[in-house]
């Protein structure tokens, strides 16, 4: 009978505000990691957004877990996952791609400006054999160390000790992130990654701007929500469909960007048409930087996802199956993934935002205005999180309703 390998993706997101004084530039350094890393982001959004409501998820996040279980796998079982997650480098140079990523975003918090931690680990069932390559690997690469459970003898205090681990990493911000049953007796390793970012504004909002005011839900339904208000220099773009407005985090090298349709009900037909060919165009470049008006409610956003369907449909299906193949783990063909599990957690606030997933993107402004442009955000939007750099996206969601 195989084991089962729970496979875990954890984010959070830190709290603060900030509008831009420099326009995002084009990610100069972006690696083929990141620029891989992004296309998958685009290709889960796309399946996970079917349905109402709000979304938060870490891209970022997510990729790290499945690479470090990708590290694993072999033949169709490695060839599924590697279409699907778009990785293009040979194997050595991948990993070395993804370790060079994690330490550029650990290194922006030693600045003191923002406070981004990225950190993996492994847990394998106590005594169980695996592959001293495959553990060398994950630690080299990922920093992941080993720290043996007993699955066996004791599914729920092992479940126990892995929420306590994410809920430390994460400052509270996710907790139970393994729900009850999906450690079990036959679970012979959990892999996790937990991220956590918070940083203030480049330049906050003041909050006695803030008012109440009336956010469109949906054809004919409004809520009332507190409403940011800030005039700035700031990134700002309009295409045929949307505005784009891009606001830095202190240090401006993270920043949140927000993808507003025009159409008060045009959410649907935006996400429709994101790829990340059409991000590169809504975000690259902005030409100089703009006096904007902005209009932002204050809110926040959870996510609970279990990933298996999502995946499944984009490729990875051997992975799951009896027939899986990760005998680069043991040398075996007895494991196989039973879960993908991964939460979200985003507040954004006039103090900035915490949250777990980072996208900056900028805009190229087709013809400048006359007026001051105005980027009022009473309806729903699309917010990334990411580094500028690298053009990593460490977060990606949707604002339906923040009342």
């Amino acid at each position: 009978m195989k084991s089962l390998a729970a496979l875990v993706c954890i984010l959070v997101a830190g709290s603060v505000f900030a509008q831009a004084p420099d326009a995002p530039v084009p990610a100069k350094g972006q690696t083929p990691v990141t620029r891989d890393n992004a296309a998958f982001a685009m290709d889960l959004y796309g399946k996970l957004r079917d349905g109402q409501g709000n979304l938060a998820c870490s891209p970022h996040s997510i990729s790290v877990a499945l690479a470090m279980t990708y590290a694993g796998a072999r033949g169709e079982t490695a060839a599924e996952m590697r279409k699907a997650l778009r990785f293009e480098l040979a194997d050595k140079d991948l990993f070395a791609g993804f370790a060079e990523a994690n330490r550029r975003l650990n290194e922006m918090q030693r600045g003191g400006k923002v406070r981004l931690s990225l950190v993996n680990s492994l847990w394998p069932q106590q005594k169980y054999q695996f592959l001293p390559d495959y553990l060398s690997l994950l630690e080299q690469s990922f920093g992941a160390v080993a720290t043996p459970l007993d699955y066996a003898g004791g599914p729920e205090k092992a479940r126990a000790t892995i929420n306590e681990w994410v809920e430390a990493k994460t400052e509270k911000r996710i907790t139970e992130l393994i729900p009850p049953r999906v450690i079990d007796e036959l679970t012979r390793l959990v892999l996790v990654n937990a991220i956590h970012f918070k940083a203030d504004w480049d330049k906050k909002f003041d909050k006695a701007a803030t008012r109440d005011a009336s956010f469109h839900v949906a054809p004919g339904q409004e809520v009332t929500v507190p409403m940011m208000n800030l005039e700035t220099d700031g990134g700002y773009g309009e295409f045929d469909r949307v505005q784009v407005l891009w606001l830095p985090y202190a240090g401006r090298e993270i920043g949140m960007t927000i993808i507003l349709p025009k159409d008060k009900d045009g959410l649907a037909d935006v996400e429709a048409s994101l790829t990340v060919e059409k991000l590169r165009e809504w975000t690259q470049p902005i030409p100089k930087l703009r006096k904007v008006r902005v209009s932002l409610p204050r809110f926040k956003a959870t996510s609970d996802f279990r990933l298996d369907s999502a995946l499944q449909s984009l490729g990875i299906r051997d992975a799951f199956s009896m027939t899986a193949d990760f005998s680069g783990m043991d040398g075996q063909k007895w494991l196989c993934i039973g879960a993908v599990l991964h939460k979200a957690f985003v507040e954004v606030n006039e103090e900035g935002s915490e949250a777990a997933a980072a996208t900056a993107v900028e805009m190229r402004l087709k013809s400048a205005p006359a007026r001051l442009p105005v980027f009022n955000a009473d309806h729903p939007f699309l917010f990334l999180i990411r580094d500028n750099p690298s053009g990593s996206i460490l977060f990606i969601g949707r604002m339906a309703n923040p009342g």
